[in-house]
């Protein structure tokens, strides 16, 4: 079984993100499968889909396959947002805003009061707005111990743009962890060899 075409569909605000794959064996071409791929983020066995005619087992191939494309995909939309803005990101279908925007990416104002306005924040200054909820704990050496983290956004050449993750007061990326998309391409890539 191999694919022989795929359509990928941004996720909504009703939907995940979702590829459609059309299967061939030989001489015989199925219609378009669905498989939605924060599904396939979690494999690490085997995943079937159910398709017009028969039930497909998908090899690791199959699924790097599927996922490769999906982030080829996302990356394309993506870059269609050269400064990111809150509606940019509604429109990407990227659910996760550190999918979304890059540590050192440009942000425009709506989006900075947006996170300075759904929680009170943590750092507040004209050049500088941390998010009010700490993001998660990294490990700081200085100290020897975990400390919190959170989304920030500094003025840097005048204008706003996206830091990562970082310790209150700080403009340095502090997130270790990669995306689940990342994180599953990564794991299939090694179970292949």
């Amino acid at each position: 079984m191999s694919i022989s075409e795929m359509i990928y569909y941004k996720g909504e605000r009703n939907s995940m993100e979702r590829v459609g794959v059309t299967f061939t064996h030989g001489d015989y071409i199925d219609d378009c499968v669905v498989v939605k791929i924060d599904l396939l983020c979690d494999m690490r066995e085997q995943y079937f889909v159910d398709g017009k005619s028969m039930r497909y087992r998908l090899t690791v191939d199959n699924i790097l396959e599927i996922l490769r494309f999906a982030q080829a995909e996302r990356e394309k939309i993506l870059a269609a947002y050269p400064i990111k803005t809150y509606e940019g990101w509604s429109e990407s279908g990227v659910g996760n805003f550190g999918e979304y925007c890059k540590p050192g990416e440009q942000v425009d104002d709506a989006l900075v009061d947006y996170f300075l306005n759904v929680v009170p924040p943590a750092t507040f200054r004209s050049n500088l707005i941390q998010a009010g909820e700490p993001y998660s704990n990294e490990f700081d050496s200085e100290t020897g111990k975990y400390r919190s983290t959170f989304m920030t956004f500094a003025v840097i050449d005048g204008v706003w743009r996206y830091c990562g993750v970082c310790f209150a007061g700080q403009t340095q990326n502090r997130e270790t962890c990669q995306s689940r998309l990342d994180r599953a391409i990564k794991a299939l890539e090694k179970a292949a060899g």
